[in-house]
């Protein structure tokens, strides 16, 4: 039972991030020039690694694996 109630938990956050992705590189482009795609591109995806990084640093800290 736990292994199902876990399985469905992941699928569900899976399929809400692709939703989320999807929407905002549609966000990111709606909104950039042409001048102005790369930089905003890579704003967004510096951003995105330093959450994982931040992430990975507490739990090792934590002791989390």
């Amino acid at each position: 039972f736990i292994i199902s109630v876990q399985f469905l938990c992941c699928l569900t956050f899976f399929l809400f991030f692709v939703v989320i992705w999807t929407a905002q590189g549609n966000y990111l482009t709606l909104n950039s020039t042409s001048e102005t795609m790369s930089r905003n591109s890579g704003i967004f995806w510096a951003i995105f690694q330093s959450r994982q990084a931040i992430r990975l640093t507490f739990q090792y800290y934590l002791g989390v694996s």
